[in-house]
């Protein structure tokens, strides 16, 4: 595989006008282009008149191919005291339409041989994934438009998901010691921005929730303008682009609003608290704001991310886990439309504490800091990090969701590419630099959780 990859856009305007519906006069495609990929694949970008947005990606591998559909709202879009819509969402999208009634989805999907039919949310996007037979691609469109736009929110349906949602939220979050963190932690970095609350939500908001609001945001948020179609697999653009336009062209654009996020000041000094948490050890998380995935920064940012804890060889395994501090240490850099965290979790073994482990992140990312950085370490980082990302990348699957994700956290799916191949060309210097400027002990918020005696 060669070592750096060029992404080239060749865009064009296109006026397709395709009889659907009673839209026989208006053009249904207004726009194409065609990306590469990694290597030789190609990406074919549509937009209809309505606003969708469709890629899809050939790979004749196997007769299969992964439907994503990648709306561009999450928590971020929600308000105080009306927090957990979005993830909410995610749940009801498995319900009535007014086409379908409630499991007939799932029904349909299984007896034609789909797989993988999931859904996730997130701060800045809700996406809903399934993979299919190549033959099962007009069945598959015609069940995502339906429920793109003619859910039946009923209250009993709200109801019986509301409870479900306040127990996966007492299971994950409050019943879990490293869930609380977590969510400390965002509540504590982030004073203005959205992404202070949980993607889950608050319970109080859960409960004080009608079932118009819910109703609300679907209207708002759930439409072509709002969301993209990734298709990767056995298709033909030439032959699945009439049977797109054919079910979604005809649905209308919402008038949704959006306001932009709250702007979060910058951190000036260290955020520290202390929680009591179910434990018989304590545990750390620590938060850096970094920038958003949008930023030349952000190539460098994983680069200094995989140093310091990529794999068994990295500066704070070795000194954390192989010296006796913790039992086990992850790092993990956000990707997100605005700046996000990158976070160290930690357990620390028995009688060990936080101090001691913050004093040693701080001499490692000190030392690094000062340029101290072999480049064999570089180039360890950067290779187990590409391999992680092309091996990712082998299923129909993670290619779409490698699309959809950078697509609508980023603004489009080349900036993906780019932060991939831009690892190859990183350096000591840079590294130090985006240490010098995020890893900065004012910039970083802290969460302790402290063992309390019951559960020693």
């Amino acid at each position: 595989m060669p070592q750096r990859f060029s992404v080239s856009i060749a865009l064009s305007a296109l006026a397709v006008a395709l009889a659907v519906g009673g839209c026989a006069h208006k053009p249904m495609v207004v726009s194409q282009s065609e990306a590469n990929y990694f290597g030789t694949s190609k990406v074919h970008r549509y937009q209809l008149a309505n606003g969708l947005k469709i890629l899809i990606l050939e790979d004749h591998s196997a007769p299969t191919f992964a439907y994503q559909t990648w709306y561009n709202v999450g928590s971020r879009d929600e308000s105080p005291g009306r927090t957990g819509l979005a993830h909410f969402f995610e749940h009801m999208m498995f319900k009535d339409t007014q086409n379908h009634k409630e499991g007939e989805l799932h029904r349909i999907l299984e007896t034609a041989g789909a797989e993988g039919e999931n859904a996730f949310t997130s701060q800045d996007y809700t996406a809903y994934v399934q993979s299919l037979p190549s033959d099962k691609f007009e069945l598959v469109a015609g069940l995502e438009s339906d429920r793109m736009v003619n859910l039946l929110v009923k209250e009993e349906s709200v109801n019986k998901e509301r409870e479900v949602v306040q127990n996966e939220r007492r299971f994950r979050t409050e019943n879990n010691p490293n869930g609380l963190m977590y969510e400390k932690l965002y509540e504590l970095a982030y004073a203005k921005h959205s992404y202070h609350w949980p993607v889950i939500g608050y319970d109080v908001d859960l409960r004080n929730a009608s079932r118009q609001d819910f109703e609300n945001f679907y209207k708002r948020f759930y439409a072509p303008n709002d969301a993209t179609v990734v298709v990767a697999g056995d298709v033909d653009p030439a032959k699945i682009l009439p049977i797109l336009t054919k079910y979604y062209g005809k649905l209308s654009a919402s008038k949704m609003n959006r306001k932009p996020a709250p702007q979060e000041p910058l951190q000036t000094a260290e955020r520290i608290e202390y929680i009591p948490i179910k434990s018989p050890v304590e545990k750390l998380i620590v938060g850096y704001h970094i920038a958003d995935a949008g930023s030349p920064d952000f190539p460098t940012i994983e680069a200094a991310r995989e140093i310091l804890a990529g794999g068994k060889g990295s500066r704070l395994y070795r000194r954390l886990v192989d010296g006796g501090i913790a039992t086990s240490v992850e790092l993990e850099s956000s990707e997100q439309k605005d700046p996000g965290l990158l976070m160290i979790f930690l357990s620390l073994q028995k009688g060990k504490t936080s101090k001691q482990a913050l004093a040693l992140i701080d001499h490692e990312i000190k030392d690094m800091a000062a340029g101290h950085i072999k480049t064999e370490e570089i180039d360890r980082a950067l290779s187990m990090h590409r391999f992680v990302v092309f091996d990712e990348l082998a299923s129909n699957y993670s290619k779409a969701q490698f699309l959809g994700f950078y697509e609508t956290v980023a603004g489009n799916f080349e900036r993906g590419v780019q932060i991939v191949n831009s690892l190859t060309s990183v350096d000591k210097g840079a590294i130090a630099n985006v240490l010098k400027t995020y890893f900065r002990k004012e910039n970083r918020t802290v969460v302790i959780g402290t063992a309390t005696k019951e559960s020693q």
